[in-house]
């Protein structure tokens, strides 16, 4: 398992890093400016790498801290590599830092399906991420819109979309897809008590 998910792992790393070439090329192409599509990439890669921080260590290198954490921003960090094409609405929440890590993959695997196959392949496509406070459950909504046209669920779910389900479960929550004929929509639910 360990091995897989390592393969997995390395496959993404590639994947990603190839599509935030092609997307910094695009958005140096646009602005008028080739040689700063460097620099977008440099910056882009240096969000993927907050993240991975922030997966690891949650708040500060120390692991007995316990201090919960801002959702909002452990999102951005998620989703800067991605610029303005992934928005963000929710409420003000404070999460657990053990649960910093499953948030943290969870919506990093979302957001590399998604540069794959997904809204973020496309130049022009989208991803909306809100989420609120339902009772003692925390709901997401994750909506791609813009991507490559969507007719039907896969056929078959790969490593990735399996690691997902895992993640989810090991945080007691639930998951469910909805492949729209404007693009994958995700909701994720999880318990969750308000401070």
């Amino acid at each position: 398992m360990l091995t897989q998910e390592m393969q997995h792992r390395i496959g993404n790393l590639f994947s990603i890093v190839n599509g935030l070439v092609s997307l910094s090329e695009r958005e140096a192409a646009q602005a008028g400016d080739a040689p700063s599509a460097t620099h977008i990439l440099k910056d882009k890669l240096s969000a993927l790498a907050r993240v991975s921080s922030l997966a690891r260590h949650g708040k500060g290198d120390d692991p007995l801290q316990t201090e919960a954490m801002d959702l909002r921003s452990i999102l951005q960090a998620v989703l800067q590599p991605y610029g303005t094409r992934c928005t963000l609405h929710g409420d003000a929440i404070k999460v657990a830092k053990n649960e910093v890590t499953c948030f943290s993959l969870i919506f990093h695997e979302l957001a590399t399906n998604s540069m794959k196959y997904g809204a973020l392949s496309s130049f022009h496509g989208l991803v909306s991420l809100d989420w609120k406070q339902e009772d003692a459950h925390l709901r997401f909504n994750w909506t791609e819109t813009g991507g490559p046209p969507v007719s039907a669920p896969p056929h078959t779910f790969g490593f990735g979309s399996g690691l997902l389900d895992r993640l989810v479960r090991s945080a007691e929550g639930k998951v469910k897809r909805e492949w729209l004929p404007e693009g994958l929509s995700v909701s994720l639910w999880f318990p969750n008590t308000p401070e």
